[in-house]
């Protein structure tokens, strides 16, 4: 039987009693442990990519790990961000294509700055959106903070007629069938859907500023949550959303007294990384 090394025991010694934050904080050593292994194993896979199989690894996997290192011998941000941990194998592997365009090369450094401040999931969309704009001839430069207030303010002022009853609005981007499945979904059940503020489908209405301590109704004072995230999180003391929809919002999540939170975000998907108020 293989013996558990030393910095992985640590990891498991008292887990039965470990609260959340421990639980966090013991998951995010994990992760870096295994960030560390993955950009030590990928010049390996490299020269014996059967290694891969042996160490568990799936053969996607192996894959993205060999195509990074390929990547990493023309450009030396990509790599150093992946070997230093500012980078997961996902996100630097999401940058590969795009690195490799001709008229990428004036940007190569500012998008993997950029992939270290934002979601995994921004990340897929603004190389999406950046390789759409190289096949029309354009630079594919990286996104910035005016980028996402344009798109609010456009989302903002967006010239659709508004409904004699219409309330809130809502906006968001997907593929053209998800759209319309959406859209027939809502027409099928239309009648049926309640009016009134609340839950549908399991998304709450949620207040940056509580109405019990004098919030407003307006939709710069409102935000959409899954149900959970409402109940057990904001009204638990847990996550903390700040600011004014739909561009200067703040999430605040696990929050405990006297220490910051474990993770912040702001509008469009960007880690959060000035001072907390």
């Amino acid at each position: 039987m293989t013996e558990i090394p030393p910095h992985v025991r640590a990891l498991l010694v008292g887990l039965d009693t470990a609260d959340a934050f421990e639980l966090d904080a013991r998951l995010r050593r994990a992760v870096a442990l295994e960030q560390r292994i993955d950009a030590e194993m990928a010049p390996l896979l490299r020269r014996l990519p059967h290694l891969g199989e042996r160490a568990g690894l799936s053969p996607r996997k192996v894959r993205a790990l060999v195509r990074l290192d390929r990547a990493g011998d023309r450009w030396s941000a990509l790599r150093e961000g992946f070997r230093d941990g500012r980078l997961s194998w996902v996100q630097a592997h999401a940058l590969v294509g795009l690195l490799s365009l001709p008229g990428a090369a004036p940007f190569r450094d500012a998008w993997v700055a950029w992939a270290e401040r934002v979601t995994v999931r921004r990340l897929h969309e603004d190389v999406d959106a950046a390789l759409e704009a190289a096949a029309r001839g354009e630079p594919p430069a990286p996104p910035d903070d005016s980028s996402w207030q344009t798109r609010a303010d456009h989302m903002d002022t967006e010239a659709t007629p508004a409904l004699a009853d219409e309330t809130t609005r809502f906006f968001f981007s997907a593929p053209i069938e998800v759209a319309r499945m959406l859209r027939a979904v809502v027409c099928s059940v239309r009648r049926r859907l309640e009016c009134s503020e609340g839950a549908a489908w399991g998304w709450l209405f949620d207040h940056a500023v509580f109405r019990s301590v004098g919030g407003g109704g307006d939709l710069a004072n409102r935000t959409t949550l899954c149900a959970g995230h409402h109940l057990r999180g904001v009204h638990a003391g847990r996550v903390r959303v700040i600011g004014s929809a739909p561009k200067g919002l703040r999430f605040e999540l696990g929050l405990r007294p006297g220490q910051q939170p474990l993770l912040r975000y702001r509008s469009g998907d960007q880690i959060y990384t000035g001072r907390t108020s």
